[in-house]
């Protein structure tokens, strides 16, 4: 009987001869035999890394083992965001994501050893997060009692398709926050000159959120003291 483990890396075709000897000592050996080691299945592993962001590098290792080594991989079904590769010698996969990349990917990747051997992965799953919401507050910070004034929040990153909120704080009487375009407008009623501190919430088309700094603007009275109307701008009754 021939028995026992193959030890690793020990893959590959064995021939061999018998000698049979009996308790007389008379002989004879068998013909030329043959035993075919077959490598340990090849078991490919997804990459551990499955979360990055919009702009930023992304790298993680699809990995295998088993079979006879000197991998070379490739990607079998589904697809990885602009920007992101799979190193075909390496199993590297990595990139940073391309503009609008954000969203789920699946692929799987199929893996050949130096025998032509192969095995392919599970579905593997990247997620690519978009950059973060910056909101950025009005660049116009003055305005005048009875003078139309007008400055836009903006904000960048996240998925688009933005909403504007007023999150805290107040603006004057006459001024109001657009919700779909973020520019506050409007003419500040009389009376209502002062500074106003306030915060805006943007919401993206994902339901992300982010909110402003702390804005500041600034009302300045009528320089004569009369609105156009010609009402008194800390009493708003008519000037006499």
């Amino acid at each position: 009987m021939v028995s026992g483990t193959p030890a690793a890396g020990t893959y590959g075709t064995y021939s061999y001869t018998v000698t049979v000897t009996d308790s007389k000592g008379n002989t004879a050996t068998s013909s030329n035999c043959t035993l075919v080691i077959a490598a340990t299945p090849i078991v490919v592993t997804c990459a551990a890394t499955t979360n990055g962001q919009v702009g930023l590098m992304y790298s993680s290792g699809v990995t295998a083992t088993g079979g006879t080594g000197g991998y070379t991989y490739a990607l079998a079904s589904g697809t990885l965001p602009a920007g992101v590769t799979l190193n075909p010698a390496t199993g590297v996969i990595s990139g940073t994501p391309a503009a609008g990349t954000y969203g789920t990917y699946s692929y799987t990747v199929t893996v050949t050893d130096s025998k032509g051997n192969t095995a392919t992965s599970s579905n593997c799953t990247l997620v690519i997060a978009a950059t973060p919401i910056v909101v950025t507050c009005a660049p116009t910070t003055n305005g005048q009692v009875g003078l139309m004034y007008s400055s836009g929040v903006t904000a960048t990153g996240g998925t688009g398709g933005y909403t504007y909120a007023l999150a805290s704080g107040t603006l004057p009487t006459g001024v109001t926050l657009n919700p779909a375009t973020g520019v506050i407008s409007g003419t500040p009623a009389a009376g209502t000159y002062g500074t106003y501190s306030y915060t805006v919430t943007v919401t993206d088309s994902k339901g992300n959120t982010a909110t402003s700094s702390n804005c500041t603007l600034v009302i300045a009275a009528n320089p004569d003291r009369r609105d156009l109307r010609g009402h008194d701008q800390r009493t708003g009754r008519p000037d006499v």
